[in-house]
């Protein structure tokens, strides 16, 4: 994989809210039964292609934060929004080009839940992949249900675009809170990701470089989960770590709540 120098910023969040709202405002109408067609957003970045997740967090601390940011903002403006036939209120999908004030965050509120997160390890073209991937974390994560209009209020939204691939040279060389790791190994069972020549089963699995940082893991304690998520249901010894391939990379990341979506929509 080649290195890209590609940062996340808040435009590529704002779309991936668009999306989320035009395809939940299209659904909810659907289901009311009439309802004009909602407008496709409009990608206000450049087509470039890289990795790339896209992840949905979500608790009640979203709410407190966006809360506390309009009790301090000293500006007030009129939202503009889609009235879908349930009498829901969803902020419009209109395009924001551009917003000198907006602060972007690089990293997640604390104290959230994961909600979705899917994403590829292959470069693909932000313009196709960010829809796709938006739709993908937010509706086909199969260890949730569907994201629903009633959690918008507690969502945060979060763009990771994945950079400087490299081998490492063992499976404790990368640094915590930098780097991502994907792991390859073979190993028996039922592995998932095909077979070797010898027919003997293949593994691999990936953390975004916040993970670990997140859960207070060591470098062993991460590269056991990440076997675990592989599907191997073997014992983990230290013969099996040090078998493990692990390519580490960095990625950069912007995030957006409902609310700072919100704001900047009512804004444009």
């Amino acid at each position: 994989m080649s290195v890209l120098d590609v940062s996340a910023s808040f435009t590529h969040v704002l779309f991936c809210w668009d999306v989320l709202v035009a395809h939940l405002s299209e659904s909810e109408s659907a289901s009311a039964g009439g309802g004009a067609p909602t407008s496709v957003p409009t990608a206000m970045f450049d087509d470039v292609s890289c990795p790339l997740f896209v992840t949905w967090m979500k608790g009640p601390a979203v709410r407190a934060y966006d809360d506390d940011k309009k009790k301090k903002s000293s500006s007030s403006s009129s939202s503009t929004s889609n009235s879908n036939g349930n009498g829901r209120q969803l902020v419009g999908n209109g395009n924001v080009a551009h917003h000198h004030q907006v602060v972007s965050r690089t990293q997640h509120l604390p104290g959230l839940n994961l909600r979705g997160c899917i994403g590829t390890l292959e470069p693909r073209n932000l313009h196709t992949a960010l829809r796709d991937y938006t739709l993908n974390s937010a509706f086909r994560d199969s260890r949730f249900a569907p994201i629903s209009v009633d959690e918008m209020e507690q969502l945060e939204c979060t763009v990771s675009l994945l950079t400087n691939f490299e081998v490492a040279d063992t499976y404790d060389d990368w640094t915590i809170g930098t780097h991502g790791i994907i792991i390859e190994f073979v190993g028996d069972g039922l592995g998932r990701h095909g077979r070797r020549g010898d027919g003997r089963p293949m593994y691999s699995a990936t953390y975004l470089p916040e993970i670990a940082s997140r859960q207070g893991w060591t470098h062993r304690q991460t590269i056991d989960s990440l076997v675990l998520k592989a599907g191997y249901r073997m014992r983990v010894d230290d013969a099996l770590r040090k078998s493990v391939r692990v390519t580490r990379y960095q990625s950069s990341l912007c995030s957006l709540t409902y609310g700072e979506y919100a704001a900047l929509k009512a804004n444009s």
